[in-house]
This record gives C-alpha cells, sequence and structure tokens, in this order.
C-alpha cells in the first residue's frame, strides 16, 4: 500500500510538518484546521496578508475580488484564487498553486503547483506536487488503502438493490466476455427501479445495442418500450 513518502514530495509544501508521523495520507485530515492555525500564526507579516481571523495570504498571490475565503486558510506565495472560488475553510494552497473559476475547497491541503483549474471540489483531500484536476472533477473523501467495504443490504430500498445488481451483472458480463458480443436477457429486472434510474440503466443498455449486443427485456410493464420510444431507439415488441 502506498504511503505518504511513496505518493508526496515534502519539499513542495509548507505542511511538510503536518505530514510528520504519520504514515497515509488520510491520517492528516483531521488534524489539517489546528496546524493552519499554528502555522499561520508564525508567518512573516512582511510576507503575508492577515485579512480576517485564521487567514493568511501571501502578499505575491492572487486573490480576485469574488472569491471567499474562509479560515483557517492559508495561501501561498504566487498562488492564484480566480473568479468566484470557494474556500470553505481548513485550506492550504501551496506555492503557484492555482485554484480557478467556481472551484470549492474544503479541508484540504494543495502542494505547490497543484492546479484545480475550474469548476471542481476538493474536500477532505490532499494534491500532491504538480497535480492536476481535469474541469468539473471532483474527490472527496475517498480511501486508496485497497481495502473493500461493506454496506448493509437491508439499508437499501428494492430499486437500489435491483441497480446495483444490475451493474454487477454487467461488470461480469464485461469480465467474462471480452469483446465477445453475448445478449444480455432481463426479466422483469427493472420494474422496481424509479423514473430515474430506469433511464439511466437504459441509457446504458441503448449503448450496448449500437456496439452490437442484443438486449432481451421479459416484462409485464411498458416503461422500457415508452423509454425507448421517448428515446428514438428502435426495438421489436413481441407480446405473448
Amino acid at each position: 500500500m502506498y504511503t505518504i513518502i511513496d505518493l508526496f514530495d515534502l519539499n513542495h509544501t509548507i505542511a511538510k510538518d503536518l505530514f510528520t508521523e504519520k504514515k497515509y495520507p488520510w491520517e492528516v485530515l483531521p488534524e489539517i484546521g489546528d496546524f493552519i492555525v499554528k502555522l499561520g500564526n508564525t508567518l512573516s507579516e512582511d510576507e503575508f496578508d492577515h485579512p480576517s481571523e485564521n487567514v493568511w495570504i501571501a502578499k505575491d498571490a492572487t486573490v480576485f475580488p469574488s472569491a471567499y475565503i474562509n479560515g483557517p486558510c492559508i495561501i501561498d506565495h504566487g498562488a492564484e484564487i480566480r473568479q468566484c472560488a470557494f474556500i470553505r475553510g481548513n485550506a492550504l494552497v501551496g506555492k503557484k498553486a492555482v485554484v480557478g473559476n467556481s472551484c470549492e475547497l474544503k479541508n484540504a491541503v494543495l502542494f505547490d503547483n497543484v492546479q484545480v483549474p475550474h469548476f471542481n471540489y476538493v474536500g477532505d483531500s490532499i494534491l500532491g506536487y504538480k497535480s492536476h484536476m481535469g474541469a468539473g472533477s471532483i474527490t472527496s473523501n475517498v480511501k486508496s488503502d485497497n481495502n473493500g467495504f461493506a454496506v448493509n443490504s437491508e439499508l437499501l430500498s428494492a430499486g437500489t438493490k435491483d441497480a446495483a445488481y444490475i451493474a454487477l451483472r454487467i461488470a461480469l458480463i464485461m469480465q467474462i466476455y471480452g469483446k465477445e458480443r453475448p445478449p444480455i436477457i432481463f426479466d422483469e429486472s427493472l420494474c422496481q427501479l424509479d423514473d430515474k434510474r430506469l433511464s439511466k440503466v437504459m441509457e446504458l443498455l441503448s449503448t450496448f445495442c449500437e456496439e452490437g449486443i442484443q438486449v432481451i427485456f421479459f416484462t409485464s410493464h411498458k416503461r422500457e418500450a415508452k423509454y425507448c420510444e421517448d428515446a428514438n431507439i428502435g426495438y421489436n415488441l413481441i407480446s405473448l
């Protein structure tokens, strides 16, 4: 399993001491806020402005007027906080890092030269030196420790269980058959899905049809046919 030393170059963050005596990245998350306050109070007034409680911004950083910054927060030298960025607190932005248009940060450390360009959400996360997030992508509450997790199925609705079962069936088919194209048969498999889930499943299955995979439904309902009609998807209806 990858450790902090494997993943990050600690020479490229003002938060190096935050990672001392820690093995995995998620271990630092509960301590980010307190660390920022402690570090902020040691920063030079010649180099950092202190515009509000627990907020420190390097004098050579660029912060657009429409950005919102809540403490605890440190914006390091040369960083850019662009239009409508929303920093909710417990955020440390490294040297020359970019927090772009309409991005949101919460309980996160951005190493130097990180780019979070626009429409990103970064929560409970550590982004290493020169990381670049694609526009609109999200990272939050993900712990990459290679351990699975269990969900009590009794807490799930019947529709959610069916949706999970369908996803597992499709994944199994793709794993077993690879590039082959076996037909996929559903026997009242979609009857307990709500309209939103049904639409998503049908949208996915329609892409399979475009790839030459035959999809067969046995059903006493008309929703599947109606979806095909509304989406202008060709189908054959056989009444028994």
